[in-house]
């Protein structure tokens, strides 16, 4: 059913696009620029420039070894779909084996209405389509929360489990909290030279990283992560002070999300599973595990961006709800309509937003088609003169011309003098001044009164708005004795726009 889903989305998304693969997102092109760079020598997405926009240590490796072997475009698309179909695999298999009695029927009859609910809960169909590691991430949780079962109940460590403990921070450094609680499990149940073997080798792969970060005069944490998180930013740039009160706001924040609100929830739910009197040990021992990765998402974590970035500790928390709260599924009762209307909403509840997602899902490639494809395409093909930007993605991809990040992910100067958007008139003009931009590409609402008054708006991109962050995308001339050259690409790029997007052209004032 995954695969069947998923295919009919991409050929959807597709048909959106004029037959070329887009992602719903910007944020895998900026993955595919820095493993272009990673396979030239470089680090960052312009060559001789380091800097770490990509929010996983492992992922634009992976890339650039699928670069090698496959299509370009499609290698992203390839890297998602395997892990998301084993991913929904394995949910499917725990919920058979710990919430389905075959020999009841009125089990069997809660499963065939639930399964096809937790495709959604996992936002499995939609996932792949952004391009990004989530689904990698998803995969190493559920081989986490597996591997704890199996260990709970007696049985050895599994390569699945030590796998998981040292894949899952690598992917997504929301996955530490995780495997640390599943390395404690370990030990607890007996396992102690497993749990050392996976630790010691996750210690000295993340240590390899920091070196490697730091000898490039990078921070520790990468660029997107601090630009996205108050907290990582917070530690990082001005050290552990003020950190409660970034995590009170973010715990607060979080649960006023609807996610954050059914995480919430789920916590609540496996601790009173835990203070009943008939939990297991092997109950406790996973309910524990599931219930500390919820607790340190609830204080750190961060929520939607497309359905993504909470959707690891959703898989989570759905394994232990599933083992702890199956035996009430797989009992026999006459109770049977309210079992499976109980157990649908539940699902539903969570399952609904991500069904929004996929429902947008192919909007969302041809918002990224119409505008960032769009960009690109004007910045190597007809105004091929190093540009600034704000929106980091296609624009750096498959482009060897100089690529100014004024946001901070492809730039950590730029990260550094406008934290968090506080953009400021003379931090933007020294920053293009510096690398020498000829023209900008910006959502202007972004910067407020921070465009530098001298730059000539000589255009603005008009496009659908799905996961874009502006439908609007206007184009600034810095170098205004290019008016002429500029204006006549403009003229030349107009007539190969799609048709949902337009391009208004205007006049610098004074130009020739």
């Amino acid at each position: 059913m995954v695969a069947l889903l998923i295919t009919v989305l991409v050929f959807v998304s597709l048909a959106r696009t004029d037959g070329f693969l887009v992602y719903s997102l910007d944020d895998p092109y900026i993955h595919l620029s820095l493993a272009e760079t990673i396979l030239q020598g470089g680090y960052g997405v312009n060559q001789g420039e380091y800097a770490s926009p990509s929010s996983s240590i492992i992922y634009p490796f992976l890339l650039a070894g699928a670069l090698v072997i496959g299509p370009d475009n499609w290698m992203p698309l390839a890297l998602n779909v395997i892990p998301m179909l084993a991913a929904s695999w394995i949910l499917a298999g725990v919920y058979w084996r710990y919430a389905v009695d075959t020999s009841v029927q009125s089990s069997v009859m809660v499963a065939i209405f639930a399964l096809p609910f937790l495709i959604y809960s996992l936002n499995m169909v939609a996932l792949p389509m952004t391009g990004m590691e989530h689904p990698l991430h998803v995969l190493a949780s559920l081989w986490i929360m597996i591997g704890v079962i199996a260990i709970a109940h007696g049985h050895g460590a599994s390569w699945m489990l030590l796998g998981g403990i040292v894949l899952a921070p690598l992917v997504r450094f929301e996955g530490l909290a995780l495997s640390l609680a599943a390395l404690v499990a370990l030990v607890a149940c007996g396992h102690v030279r497993q749990a050392l073997f996976a630790g010691g080798m996750l210690a000295v792969l993340l240590a390899i990283y920091v070196v490697f970060m730091t000898n490039l005069g990078l921070p520790v944490l990468p660029s997107s992560v601090m630009s996205k998180s108050a907290i990582a930013e917070t530690a990082v740039d001005n050290g552990f002070a003020g950190l409660l009160t970034t995590f009170k706001d973010t715990i607060w924040l979080g649960i006023a999300r609807r996610a954050g609100g059914l995480l919430l929830i789920a916590f609540a739910l496996i601790t009173l599973a835990l203070s009943g009197t008939s939990t297991s040990r092997e109950g406790t021992v996973i309910g524990m595990v599931a219930g500390f990765a919820i607790f340190a998402h609830l204080l750190a974590g961060d929520y939607g961006w497309f359905g993504r970035y909470e959707i690891y500790v959703v898989s989570v928390a759905l394994v232990a709800l599933i083992y702890l709260y199956g035996p009430w599924l797989r009992t026999e009762t006459d109770r049977i309509w309210f079992r499976i209307i109980g157990t649908a909403a539940l699902i539903l509840a969570v399952a609904v937003p991500y069904l929004r997602v996929q429902n947008d899902s192919a909007n969302a490639s041809e918002n990224i088609f119409a505008q960032q494809y769009q960009m690109h395409r004007f910045s190597t093909e007809f105004f091929p003169y190093p540009v600034a930007i704000n929106d980091l993605g296609y624009v750096s991809y498959q482009n060897d011309i100089h690529v100014l990040d004024l946001w901070g992910l492809g730039s950590e100067e730029a990260r550094k003098t406008n934290r968090r958007g506080s953009f400021e008139v003379d931090a933007i003009r020294s920053l293009t001044s510096q690398s020498a931009s000829i023209y900008a590409m910006i959502y202007q609402k972004l910067f407020n009164e921070a465009v530098p008054p001298e730059w000539c708006r000589i255009a603005t991109l008009n496009t659908p708005k799905v996961t874009a962050a502006s439908g609007e995308v206007d184009f600034y001339l810095i170098a205004l004795d290019q008016e002429a050259e500029m204006q006549a690409a403009l003229a030349a790029f107009a007539p190969t726009l799609p048709d949902v997007a337009s391009l208004d052209v205007y006049d610098c004032p004074g130009g020739a």
